[in-house]
């Protein structure tokens, strides 16, 4: 029986990382020396070689189908459902007031929407804000791609049913980017 010692037993690594070739003396005659494959590791990727990929990634974005709602809008909704504009009030306390009830109303408008006319929830939310230029904006969602469910575009009627009812019967919807959550809104 052949005696190892320690020096006689080294392994040796090819500079891909994808082969380790044994130098322990084989046992067995006529065989060749014997081969394990591994997968390129992190760090030779970190030093220039790219890892294969699993599938393709694209350009997709999480998008919804939806009508952004407008300041004219909201105050006709509140007007017509809550009827709670201050009176007698100076134009700063309107303009505070405004300001804490149109973030309650981003919340309600899209709420009664879901519940009125079985429209789609993101992620299981009851409001949704997208990305109008620099800023957030509350929408009412009426499509959203990331399900095959609730991808699809609704009738033409629906959509003025919605829109009479939030009270922007000009306003036509388009597709936005939803924005995630900790982005941050600036409305002013």
């Amino acid at each position: 029986m052949p005696s190892y010692e320690p020096s006689s037993m080294s392994t040796k690594v090819s500079p891909q990382a994808s082969e380790v070739t044994s130098n322990m003396p084989d046992t067995t005659q006529g065989t060749a020396p014997k081969q394990a494959s591994f997968a390129p590791s992190i760090r030779a990727t970190r030093k220039g070689q790219s890892a294969p990929t699993k599938r393709p990634r694209g350009p997709w974005r999480h998008q919804v189908y939806a009508i952004k709602l407008s300041d004219e809008g909201m105050k006709a909704f509140d007007e017509e459902h809550f009827q709670t504009t201050p009176k007698g009030s100076t134009e700063e306390e309107v303009k505070e007031w405004w300001a804490s009830r149109r973030s309650i109303l981003g919340l309600i408008i899209p709420s009664e929407c879901i519940a009125i006319f079985d429209l789609p929830s993101v992620n299981g939310r009851i409001y949704t804000m997208v990305h109008d230029g620099d800023g957030l904006e509350h929408v009412v969602v009426l499509a959203d791609n990331a399900t095959r469910r609730t991808n699809t575009k609704p009738s033409d009627d629906l959509v003025a049913k919605v829109a009479k009812f939030i009270h922007q019967e000009g306003d036509t919807p388009r597709w936005y980017r939803v924005a995630r959550l900790g982005d941050e809104p600036s409305w002013e």
